[in-house]
Parts: structure tokens; sequence; C-alpha cells
């Protein structure tokens, strides 16, 4: 393939393997559709795989319909400034606007958004500011037109769209690492996103989702360099993005760093000129990489380490709050409390609300759901690692006799990604040894490796074939065999969790009855002339749970594994697991599309 600067993609696993002319005179593939949105405009090869990447992307649309729905009905069922933080992210937001960078024991000298409280320092301020930027728009709009609490929603709904965008390319990465697994792809965007204490993080005036969003596209550009090759656009894409990323959170760093070596193994793995020249054009795309991000962010750390005395300012934010050390890594690392508290909080925990009684089943009954569904994920992280272990003998077996055959940037972009999600955990581990708490939000730039981890130990747990009567046999053939238990199970928990963010939302709009909320946010309200709209919250429990069916249909119905020979073929590989090929059989002449081919 050659891209519009004249440059050719570097040649791939299935054209080094193909004999001569194997794909001469092939016709092209169906057109990708609705499948373009994830796997790219290259055709695939046969209507069995488009239908089948088709399903799966409606399945990922379904699952960021369901994130909008509940994050934006979380956005408006949560009154303004409940949550904790909110204060210092919005006033730092307000500060930015004006032209300053405020420091961390400052306060803000105006509080122009109804309910903002009074005597809350602007601690935030030792983040980088493009995450700010972003959040000031909506709420300087709504100050400048006289409704600063219009602003302030639309803030969130701002925090929101960028958290939905960041699992679209969840959805992305994972269709780009594992392609032949389009029910994978699926199952990692829901498992990355769907954690009740992502919405409510989303659905908040921090800026978690915003800083995600950068950070999930730089991610996703370097994936896609490792598994498609090195190119100009690309190279460029890693610059621009780099620069982004860089100014949303200060990890972000590392994310940079892994960005400059992914394009310089990229140009290793599939240069096709003299090793020299690939050191070269390699070191000279890592370098750039890291300028551009230096360039748009380091006159910030520079100011951190001014004021703070270190770049990240952590330090003084800890000496702010009168944070004690909490011990050293090693013992923070195996301290089950802070773990216990992990799971509490993706379960359980309503920023700035009390919880509802879950009126909709039994607390016995929703106790056991979430249990099955934690018992579902564990096992499933023991499958998706031990699959990914197991491939490495393998690997180091394939590259000896066919050295041809391994995909070193698939290999490479999973390295990426488990290493990205580790890095964040050593890092979270070292923020608590100083004196910080361990939100699991500080994990979420780590969502995809996390999410295809889980969803690639799921596909092991299998439902049992059984025999239906006759009429359903062929659905019984094509669907039922291939469809894991471990995978809807967690999904389906997942949806569950976030059924009390919806009724809560009906709660305010006086569509419900249930137990008064705080005295306070309902006084903030009542002076702002704010009244829930029934019919959004109607409208988005709709959304929700249409959403949510369909993402279970995709599941159900979307193939596990399906043969990826493209026409013109793509470099996709056949792994049986995540890291090794495949070996299979004769291509059968017509192929179903909840079989597995291969």
């Amino acid at each position: 393939m050659v891209d519009s600067e004249g440059e050719q993609d570097a040649p791939t696993r299935a054209d080094a393997v193909a004999p001569a002319g194997d794909h001469a005179g092939r016709p092209p593939g169906p057109r990708p559709g609705i499948a373009r949105l994830l796997w790219g405009p290259d055709r695939p090869a046969t209507d069995e795989i488009a239908a089948g990447r088709a399903r799966a992307t409606v399945g990922v649309l379904a699952v960021l319909v369901v994130f909008l729905a509940a994050g934006a009905l979380h956005a408006y069922a949560t009154p303004p400034f409940a949550p904790p933080d909110e204060t210092a992210h919005v006033a730092y937001a307000l500060a930015l606007a004006e032209g300053e960078i405020p420091r961390i024991d400052e306060f803000p000298e105006d509080l122009p958004i109804p309910g903002m409280p009074e005597g809350l320092s602007i601690w935030t301020a030792n983040h980088p500011p493009g995450s700010y930027a972003i959040l000031s728009l909506p709420l300087r709009i709504g100050i400048a037109q006289g409704d600063p609490l219009d602003g302030f929603w639309w803030a969130r709904l701002t925090n929101v769209a960028a958290a939905g965008l960041a699992l679209v390319l969840v959805g992305r990465i994972a269709a780009t690492v594992l392609p032949h697994r389009p029910r994978v792809v699926v199952g990692a965007t829901a498992l990355a996103g769907l954690w009740p204490y992502s919405v409510q993080v989303a659905g908040t005036a921090y800026t978690d989702g915003i800083a995600l969003a950068g950070t999930m596209s730089l991610t996703c550009a370097a994936v896609a360099v490792l598994c498609r090759g090195p190119s100009r656009w690309r190279l460029l894409g890693l610059v621009v993005l780099s620069a982004v990323a860089a100014l949303m959170r200060a990890p972000s760093a590392v994310m940079v760093v892994l960005a400059g070596l992914a394009w310089g193994v990229a140009n290793l793995v599939h240069g096709r000129n003299g090793l020299a020249r690939r050191w070269l054009r390699g070191i000279g795309g890592g370098l750039l990489i890291g300028a551009a991000a230096a360039a748009a962010a380091g006159w910030f750390y520079l100011h951190n380490l001014d004021v703070y005395g270190d770049p990240t300012g952590s330090a003084a934010l800890f000496e702010l709050h009168l944070r004690e050390p909490r011990g050293e890594f090693a013992d923070i690392l195996f301290r089950a409390h802070d773990y216990r508290f992990h799971v509490y909080q993706l379960w359980n925990r309503y920023e700035g609300l009390p919880p509802l009684p879950r009126s909709l089943m039994p607390p016995d009954t929703i106790l056991a759901v979430y249990r099955a569904v934690g018992l579902a994920l564990i096992g499933a992280v023991v499958a998706g690692t031990h699959r990914v272990v197991a491939s490495i003998p393998a690997l180091a077996t394939r590259a000896r006799v066919r050295p041809r055959a391994l995909d070193g940037g698939r290999v490479a972009a999973w390295t990426l990604l488990i290493t990205w999600w580790a890095a964040l955990f050593a890092m979270m581990i070292q923020f608590v040894s100083g004196g910080g708490a361990p939100h699991a939000r500080y994990l979420w730039p780590g969502a995809a490796g996390f999410g295809l981890v889980l969803a690639v130990g799921a596909e092991v747990i299998r439902m049992p074939r059984i025999e239906p009567p006759a009429g359903i046999r062929r659905w019984r053939d094509q669907a039922i065999p291939s469809v894991p238990i471990a995978l809807p199970l967690a999904v389906a928990g997942l949806l569950w969790g976030n059924a009390d963010t919806w009724l809560r939302y009906l709660e305010l709009a006086g569509l419900r009855s249930g137990p008064d909320l705080p005295s306070a946010a309902t006084a903030v309200l009542a002076d702002a002339g704010f009244a829930a709209p029934g019919w959004l919250g109607l409208l988005a429990c709709a959304a929700a749970v249409v959403g949510s069916a369909v993402v279970l249909w995709s599941i159900a119905t979307t193939p596990s594994h399906v043969d990826v020979d493209e026409a013109p073929p793509l470099g996709a590989s056949t792994w049986s697991g995540p890291l090794v090929e495949r070996r299979r059989a004769p291509r059968p002449a017509v192929v179903g599309v909840g079989s597995e081919v291969g």
C-alpha cells in the first residue's frame, strides 16, 4: 500500500509468507462500511469477515451510547460541586481563561458559578494546563452569556464526550492489535469503560476524560505504527499527539517516551532499507517526537520546578494537605487494603451523593451478581495473562524456525500496552507511598491494555454445546458453541452497575420517589432555577437500555475468530492466541458468520 506521500507501508507478515501471485487475480473484497471506523478503509476478503467486523463495530458504538447516556445522566443528577475536587478543577480552568497559572496554595478571587464553595485552594494547579484550557471554554461561554450554571453543565458534558471518544479509540486499538478477534474488540471496549466509577468520573467537571482522550490518541497512534509500519503521516501524527498528550497529565510523559520507542521499533521491524538507515530513521523520529513534547509542555515543568522544587509539584501538594508518607513502595504494592479500596471505587463509589437503595433487585441478589462478575473478571485476568505468557515460548520457536512468520509489530504493540499499564500502576504506588490517595482513575489511561487482557481471558470460558430442536440447529452450529460465558456476564454486570445513575436522575427529575438529596445541594439547584428535564432522563434511560441490549447482542453474534487474509493483504495475523500464529485448515468455500474460521 502507498500513502499519500508516495511512501510504501512496511511489508507485512502476509506479504512475506504468501507465495508470489497468491493474491493475484483476486477481486476486491466488500467495502468496509461501518467497520471503517475501527479497522480502517482496507477491504476485507469476504462478506463474512465484513459482516463480523460490522457487528463488532455496532457493538462498540452501542458501548459508546450506553457510556454517553449514563455519563450525561450522572452529570445532571449530581449537584454542582458535590464531588470534592470539582472546585479546584473549575477554579484552575477559570484562572487559565484569564491568562494566569495559579499556585496550589492560592484561593480563587471570584466564585462566579452558583454553589461554588469558599475556602478551597486551587490545589490542582500542579497539573499541565492543556485539559483545563479545554474545560475553560464552556465555563467562560456560560459566564459571558449570563448563565454560568449552564456553562458548568456543558463543562461536565465536555468531559463525558471526551471520555467517550477515548472509548472508541480503545476499540480502534483492539481492532489493530487483534484484527482477527472481532468479539474481543467489543469486550475490550466494554470492559475498559463501563465501570460505574468511570462513568461517574466522566460525568463531573474534572479533566480526567479530556486528558484520557489526549493520551489514548497517542497510544492509538503508537499501536498503529507498530502494527502497520512507519510512514510520514504516522510520524506527523505521533509528533502532534505527543505534544497534545504532554500538555494533559504528567504521567503522559511516559507514553511520549513509549511512542518514541514505538517509532524506532517499527522502523526496525517493518523497514525495507538497510539496517543503518533504519536505525537512523528510528532514532531521528524518536527524537523529533520527544522534542515536540518538550517544546509543548517543557516550560510548564520548568515552572513547577521553579515554584515547587520538583517538576510535578507532588511534594508541595503533600505538604499543603499535611500528608505523611504511607510506607515503602514494596509494602504498599502488597497491601491488600488499597486493592479493596480500588474495588469499592469501581463498583460503589458515588461522588457527592449518598447511594440510593437498589430497589430493582433485593440487596442479596445484587451482591451475588457482583460476586459472580468479580469471579468472572478474576478468571479472565488469570486466563488472559496465561495466554499471553504461554505464547512466549512458541514465539521463540517460531522466530527460530520461521523468522518471517513472526509478526513482531503486534508483539511490540502488546508489549507497549502492558508496559504502559504497569508504568501507570507503579506511578500510582509511588504517589501513594508519598502520601497520596490510591484513586482508580489514575490507571484510566491504561484502559486499552487492561480491557484487552480481560477480553482475551474471557474468551477461554465458553458455553457448552447443547442439542436444541431441529429448527434452531443452524443457530447452535454457528453461534452458541463459540459464545464465552465470562465476557457477557462481566459486561452485563457492568451495565447493571450503572443502573443507579439512571435511578438517581429520575428521582431528581421528580419521576421517581426516593430519599431526599442533601439540603445544601437542593438549595443550590433551587436558587439557580434548575429543573431536571424529565424527557432527557427518559430518553437517556431508553438509549442506555437499548444500547445495553445491542452490546450483549453483538457479543453473542459476533464471530470469535475470522480469517483475516485481505485483498490486498493488510498484514493482520491469524494467531490462535494473542501472540502466536494460528495454524489453520484450508479455507472452506462458504463460512457462517458465527462460525470459527481458520
